[in-house]
């Protein structure tokens, strides 16, 4: 049992991994394979991307275009919270980089509509949508 506050958040653990992986990697070494197949994060109902880099993963939301002066965020990164997150975009409209945003959750998924100009949002493509609006997230596989 964990003492209250500590280690008790999700942040501390080891993610969940992918159980077709997992089964994987347990036949293969059963059988005495001695090249093992990865065994990768997974979260079910995550439709953003976990990409491998060299030190672990990077979890990455994900926004799309909606016009020329709005954009959707559908997805955020692996362990991070809505309420976080609209902290973030309450500071960038605070900042003068959005204009608003309106909050459309359903009760299993998250929906940002966030407004700005179109010479601003012009610019957050060329840097990539995901980056300009902090949609990237490193992910420890150790804790």
């Amino acid at each position: 049992m964990f003492a209250p506050g500590i280690g008790t958040g999700w942040s501390t653990f080891i993610p969940p991994h992918s159980p077709v992986d997992v089964l994987n990697y347990i036949r293969a070494k059963l059988d005495g394979d001695s090249d093992l197949p990865p065994i990768r994060p997974y979260a079910r109902g995550f439709d953003g991307t976990i990409e491998t880099k060299e030190d672990g993963y990077v979890t990455i939301g994900r926004a799309v275009k909606k016009s020329g002066k709005s954009l959707e965020i559908q997805e955020l990164p692996l362990r991070c919270w809505t309420n976080t997150y609209k902290t973030t975009l309450l500071r960038m409209r605070d900042k003068g980089v959005i204009s608003g945003f309106v909050e459309n959750h359903s009760s299993s998924k998250v929906s940002f509509t966030v407004s700005l100009g179109p010479a601003q949002l012009q610019r957050m493509e060329r840097s990539g949508l995901e980056t300009a609006f902090k949609l990237k997230m490193n992910l420890s596989t150790s804790n």
